[in-house]
């Protein structure tokens, strides 16, 4: 099954790339370890369960038993709790299998029976298994698949984002502006979402909304982000507090030729699609004399001059002799310094 899963991307823009990138991050080289280890024994002798609950049910589903018997597998195989137990954290590497295990199982399946059928095979199964995997419950999460989904986005974004937030500086990673794209990405699928929970609900979807509200204010990790990408905050079409709440990101000064006129909409895509091309087809001087003659900027520009021409030949003509001082404010650049988003691993998840 593909992962990392981009669907919420608005726009397909160099979404492959950054899929490619997101592989190599700790927590998709775990799935792409586990998946692995998922569909590696086919054995039956010890797995009957699952053919007893899943092909007892109205609708047995092939894939599902299959996977089951997989699993299965998986879990009596005493040298797979090196996943259970992966790293500095057993808490982490047991919600990271649940969450994979409950996308496989909802791909496609969408009878409750079934896969409240899959899950009680996998816990009787469990009861087998080396102490650690008693520990560690193969969840049932009981969730549609959209409402999923998006908890699914949201737990791999805050479990990512501790080696992303490494690899957004331009003049240390050459891939920094993709990682940086996903950031945004990910900050407008964020405020499509953000308004799903009711102001009291405590279940694991609302409380890792909040959480991850809670995590990028509170220790201005926007403002981190903003300052490395080169983005500034801006308010999502579903309306957004930017001094409080998460906000959508976009290029610092990318209205700069999109706002020349406001005769035509069209005329704005031209000028802005004529002055890309030429910037890199173009001799400087040529290209700023083609838009000085032949666009609304040049018209601007022109009619500016004119102005300014006849208010200085008045100028002289009365002997006037004026001095004009241009102060510059000199604004200091703040040395950048490092942001640490703090996460602590909540067992409820």
């Amino acid at each position: 099954m593909d992962y990392p899963d981009l669907t919420y991307y608005e726009k397909d823009d160099d979404k492959e790339q950054i899929s490619e990138l997101l592989k190599e991050l700790t927590l998709y080289t775990f799935y792409e370890d586990v998946d692995k280890e998922f569909y590696k024994k086919n054995e039956k002798t010890h797995c009957k369960k699952c053919n007893e609950l899943l092909e007892s049910t109205a609708n047995p589903q092939s894939e599902l038993l299959k996977l089951c018997i997989g699993v299965c597998n998986f879990i009596l195989d005493n040298g797979n709790d090196k996943y259970f137990c992966n790293g500095s954290s057993c808490n982490n590497s047991c919600s990271h299998m649940r969450f994979r295990l409950y996308d496989h199982v909802t791909k496609n399946n969408k009878s409750t029976d079934n896969i409240k059928n899959f899950y009680e095979a996998l816990k009787f199964i469990s009861k087998k298994a080396i102490v650690k995997w008693k520990n560690c419950s193969l969840e049932n999460f009981n969730m549609r698949k959209n409402e999923f989904d998006n908890f699914k986005y949201l737990y791999e974004f805050l479990f990512t984002y501790k080696d992303i937030s490494h690899k957004i500086s331009p003049e240390l990673y050459p891939n920094a502006p993709l990682y940086c794209k996903h950031i945004k990405n990910f900050f407008r699928f964020y405020n499509t979402i953000k308004d799903s929970c009711p102001p009291q609900e405590q279940s694991q979807y609302c409380i890792t909304i909040k959480m991850l509200r809670t995590n990028f204010i509170n220790h201005d990790e926007i403002n981190n982000i903003c300052n490395k990408c080169n983005y500034e905050k801006t308010p999502c079409k579903e309306g957004t507090d930017v001094s409080s709440d998460i906000p959508c990101l976009k290029d610092k000064g990318n209205e700069s030729t999109t706002q020349i006129s406001e005769d035509d909409p069209n005329d704005n895509i031209i000028i802005k699609i004529l002055f890309n091309v030429l910037i890199y087809l173009v001799p400087i001087l040529t290209t700023f004399t083609i838009l000085y003659k032949f666009t609304p900027l040049g018209s601007l520009i022109r009619s500016r001059m004119n102005k300014r021409k006849n208010m200085l030949e008045h100028v002289y003509e009365n002997n006037y002799d004026h001095l004009g001082n241009i102060s510059k404010d000199e604004v200091p650049n703040s040395d950048s310094r490092g942001y640490n988003v703090l996460y602590q691993s909540d067992k409820n998840i």
